[in-house]
């Protein structure tokens, strides 16, 4: 079905904020009721009500005293509209269940009393009617079926997939609530079905680039880039769908910790590309191992992942249409004279070469670092390792050529065999920028035989030396340190992203949704999501996100790591994040709920 009905898309929101998958083999679980045994088995967890209740609770209590004054109209609404008849000590599953036909969902309510289940269904204008001592037809705004076995409400768009030797669900899911996971979303796939299961992916392929369309105003080299990033992106999810034998993201919003985590596992099939790509993995330290990381870095970011066959393909293959989109761009100047435009595209050509050539031998290391100065400006540092940074010294010296309002110094430092140059490239928004990085936009390049370096910003030139001495000298990286480690303070960047694209929020008179739908004529069903999500505006948010932001704790987390054949790893923020969901909590119950 292409719709969720109101009561079971309501429900699943409401228990769903944030999620964890592991897939499962169908062969192993009949309640997944697979077309075939090749299919992935998908699995959601939300641990029950209670906990739910707790988590909104503490979510919303992060808030301002006046916010939090909503708790009492988000709880009634909550317990009035989604939880009569529901058993909230234990806990929801869906499952997905998958194939080349279509998508179909089965969630799986934990059920207190039954008939008032069925009056809230009834509500929403999905009328229930018996059929067998177990099994219910539903009616009107989802035409489907129920069973009500093991304790539990079953819910499927087929009669087939809610037959009567449907397993007990808390066998699946007690033991991810065991695991600590607020929410979880599991996926495992019979290793003995990637044929079968590569060819099924091609509907849900060709669904999701079917929506990949040119846009009036775009330019056919960039809707190409646009297109080739789109069918990349579906070869990567194709090989994570088809070649993972395991996957499980479990969600925890920690009151204790103050904080909320993501805990990530990945294990590939035996034998096939992923699981090649996994291998590659920590088989070396970062060449940048040794790059100080400031006390005071609003962002720090690592990453060591090696290019396998499949991404080295992707990138060549998207080189030479990016390269047309920005050769256009290029030609599009008017600023540039015909001599300027040729000088540009030559040193855009050489930078891709650089990259082309990096990309061969397999590399993806790099390193990000961001500072904050006693002054409250910044100074960034990249490191890019290459095939051959020196050629970065050429394309500095035809800038000057390819625009020239820009000016180059040569060789203002070195640091062993590196070479730095000073750039200035008048950045848009001069005066923006300055307030974030200082005075001087000048941007410093440097390059050797192994990295291509860039800094800008306050006291730059100082750290870009630093680090690159740093680097020179014995490398302490180990191997299996994260693959990734990114660590974001998110109030800086959202602020700056505020000072250059400002929202203007939009005007009031959005319809307001009723705390309770009239039951609604067959095929115009609505729900609580399409409610909510009408109703979002990106500058309202971005107001929301920089209030709960600046109170501070506003640090977003990411490690992932190689353990043995999988891959190991979690996200984690603090509870400024969790302030920011609070916040929308506490805006959608005073414009709706509250009298």
């Amino acid at each position: 079905m292409n719709r969720f009905p109101a009561a079971v898309c309501g429900l699943m929101l409401l228990f769903a904020p944030l999620t964890v998958v592991e897939a499962q083999n169908p062969a192993q679980n009949p309640a997944q009721n697979a077309p075939n045994g090749a299919s992935p088995g998908v699995l959601f967890m939300q641990a029950g009500g209670d906990r739910l209740m707790e988590d909104l609770q503490y979510m919303l209590g992060l808030t301002s005293p006046q916010e939090r004054q909503q708790w009492q109209h988000v709880k009634d609404w909550v317990e009035e509209m989604f939880l009569p008849g529901i058993d909230s000590v234990h806990p929801v599953g869906m499952d997905v269940i998958l194939s080349n036909q279509a998508t179909r969902y089965r969630p799986q309510f934990p059920i207190k009393n039954l008939q008032d289940f069925r009056k809230n269904l009834d509500a929403f204008g999905i009328p229930s009617r018996k059929k067998t001592a177990s099994l219910y037809q539903l009616e009107r705004n989802f035409p489907g079926y129920m069973r009500y076995r093991h304790g539990y409400a079953i819910i499927g768009e087929k009669e087939t997939d809610v037959p009567l030797t449907l397993p007990n669900p808390m066998a699946e899911l007690v033991p991810l609530v065991q695991a600590g996971f607020d929410m979880a979303l599991r996926l495992r796939n019979d290793p003995q079905g990637l044929d079968a299961r590569r060819a099924d992916f091609q509907r849900i392929r060709n669904d999701l680039l079917a929506t990949v369309k040119q846009n009036a105003d775009e330019t056919r080299e960039d809707f190409d880039v646009r297109r080739t990033a789109a069918e990349q992106q579906m070869n990567e999810l194709e090989r994570f769908y088809v070649e993972s034998r395991h996957v499980l993201l479990g969600w925890v919003t920690d009151s204790q910790q103050n904080e909320g985590r993501l805990d990530i596992t990945l294990e590939p099939i035996a034998g096939t590309p992923l699981a090649q790509s996994v291998a590659l993995l920590g088989q070396q330290p970062s060449y940048f191992a040794n790059a100080p990381q400031a006390e005071n870095s609003i962002l720090s970011l690592r990453v060591n992942h090696p290019l396998d066959a499949l991404r080295q393909q992707h990138a060549l293959q998207f080189l030479p249409v990016a390269k047309a989109a920005m050769h256009r761009r290029i030609d599009e100047d008017a600023d540039r004279n015909d001599d300027e435009k040729k000088a540009g595209k030559e040193a855009l050509d050489k930078a891709l070469d650089i990259i082309d050539a990096t990309v061969k031998q397999g590399m993806g290391d790099l390193v990000v670092e961001v500072a904050t100065r006693q002054t409250g400006k910044h100074a960034m540092v990249i490191g890019v390792r290459v095939a051959d940074g020196n050629k970065v010294h050429e394309i500095v010296q035809m800038l000057p050529q390819a625009k020239k309002t820009r000016q180059v110094q040569m060789d203002v430092a070195r640091v062993g065999q590196t070479r730095i140059h000073k750039v200035d490239m008048r950045f848009p928004q001069a005066n923006v920028r300055q307030d974030f990085y200082g005075q001087d936009l000048g941007l410093y390049v440097g390059g050797d035989a192994d990295a291509v370096w860039f800094a800008v910003g306050e006291g730059a030139l100082s750290d870009l030396t630093a680090a690159i001495g740093a680097v020179a000298q014995p490398n302490v990286g180990k191997n299996d340190d994260p693959f990734v480690d990114l660590m974001v303070k998110l109030h800086p960047w959202l602020e700056l992203r505020n000072q250059l694209d400002p929202l203007q929020p939009k005007a009031p008179g959005v319809a307001q949704p009723r705390p309770r739908p009239a039951p609604a004529p067959a095929g115009e069903e609505g729900s609580v999501v399409e409610d909510f999500t009408r109703q979002l505006d990106r500058a309202e948010l971005r107001r929301m996100a920089l209030e709960a932001f600046a109170a501070g704790h506003d640090v977003f987390r990411l490690r992932l790591s190689r353990k043995d054949k999988e891959v190991v790893g979690g996200m984690t923020v603090e509870r400024g994040v969790l302030r920011m969901v609070g916040k929308g909590m506490a805006k959608f119950s005073e414009e709706n709920l509250a009298p």
